[in-house]
């Protein structure tokens, strides 16, 4: 099979498609590799706490950034749970985006997909740490939970977007259904509107439970909430902006995204 061949295959298939499913491969390996890379001798333990580990009463600006990607190295299978974990998730939205949603790009604002995974990797783990830090200063952690490492709280952002996913499908089924034009047919549409947001509060707030299962253990329940929070709120605004044609209006939902992931970041910062 020559490289013509090759790009012809990938390009019928979809690069976008193509590149999420490669981010899904290589971030488990890049996961891998720099845990190996901290562990393996090549920095001093008090760099690496300093560093790689978010200690709640000293943060830094890099630890809160690099404690996400970060894990326990005396507990082995907190990386692969994961790296597991990551993998379901991620391949669920993989699906979810380009073989239920008719025609993404149609539907969803070109670049949303890329937009939402550049603020997933490289923003949210600062308001995921800052949260974190704002329930530890706030007394609402077990005295011994002093420390925070984990990819997990980006794993509960994907599960955010996944259930972002799930609701708009919902909708685009829910208005290609409907013919307003009819008798009632407005009503009819704001009922199925009506069970669908039920639906998906009984969802956020079942998931909301079942991270409150981490209180007493030495994980933090919060920052797994602020991940999966934020993965479910920020991609609607990010759609929106994306949507968006008049200048003000952008520029009205870059200041909302930005003052979102800018609060959790630092609110802990004032207590």
């Amino acid at each position: 099979m020559d490289l013509h061949h090759i790009l012809r295959e990938l390009k019928t298939f979809g690069l976008r498609k193509t590149l999420f499913l490669l981010l899904l491969v290589l971030v488990p390996v890049a996961l891998y590799l720099f845990q190996s890379a901290v562990f393996g001798g090549n920095f001093t333990g008090d760099f690496i706490l300093r560093n790689f580990v978010l200690q709640y009463s000293d943060p830094t600006a890099l630890s809160m950034f690099f404690a996400n990607y970060t894990h326990n190295p005396t507990v082995p299978d907190h990386l692969y749970v994961n790296i597991v974990s990551f993998l379901v998730f991620g391949f669920l939205v993989w699906f979810l985006y380009y073989h239920i949603i008719p025609v993404p790009g149609s539907f969803m604002p070109e670049n949303f997909l890329a937009i939402n995974l550049a603020l997933i990797f490289f923003v949210f783990p600062f308001a995921i740490s800052g949260v974190a830090l704002f329930f530890y200063r706030l007394g609402s952690l077990p005295a011994y939970v002093m420390f925070g490492v984990g990819f997990s709280g980006i794993v509960w952002a994907f599960t955010g977007l996944l259930l972002f996913l799930l609701f708009f499908i919902l909708m685009i089924e829910l208005f290609a259904a409907n013919d307003l034009s009819g008798p009632g047919g407005l009503q009819e549409l704001r009922m199925k509107i009506a069970v669908v947001l039920f639906s998906v509060s009984v969802g956020m707030m079942s998931l909301f439970f079942l991270i409150l299962t981490d209180v007493g253990t030495e994980s933090n329940p919060f920052a797994h909430f602020a991940g999966f929070a934020l993965g479910f709120v920020i991609p609607g605004l990010v759609a929106l902006f994306l949507d968006s044609e008049k200048p003000l209006q952008r520029s009205s939902y870059v200041v909302v995204i930005s003052a979102v992931l800018v609060l959790a970041s630092v609110a802990w910062f004032f207590l």
